[in-house]
């Protein structure tokens, strides 16, 4: 709850849901409500599903690492190059798997 009133992401957990609802969070934040009864009502389609991609974790890696790098001096275009070299490597690897 304490992350959920400090960032606004959803709750992980029902209980937590159900321990705002009872302690009147979302009486005095009625937007939060609104915007996840938004997202518990959307219907489950390809643009709702999310990351679909096999390598997720691993491209993530390679975006944190380009993103340090740019702080320690590296350009922005050669970061994210070699960020999404690594990254294509990883979908066509993961790719072969399932054909």
């Amino acid at each position: 709850m304490r992350w959920h009133k400090g960032t606004g992401y959803f709750p992980e957990r029902k209980t937590a849901m159900d321990q705002l609802k009872s302690e009147g969070w979302f009486k005095d934040n009625p937007n939060f409500l609104t915007a996840f009864n938004q997202l518990l009502d959307s219907p489950s389609t390809n643009n709702t599903a999310g990351a679909l991609m096999g390598p997720f974790p691993e491209a993530r890696t390679f975006i944190q690492t380009a993103i340090q790098k740019t702080y320690a001096g590296t350009s922005v275009k050669a970061a994210l190059d070699e960020a999404a070299t690594k990254t294509d490597k990883a979908i066509t690897e993961w790719n072969s798997f399932y054909k």
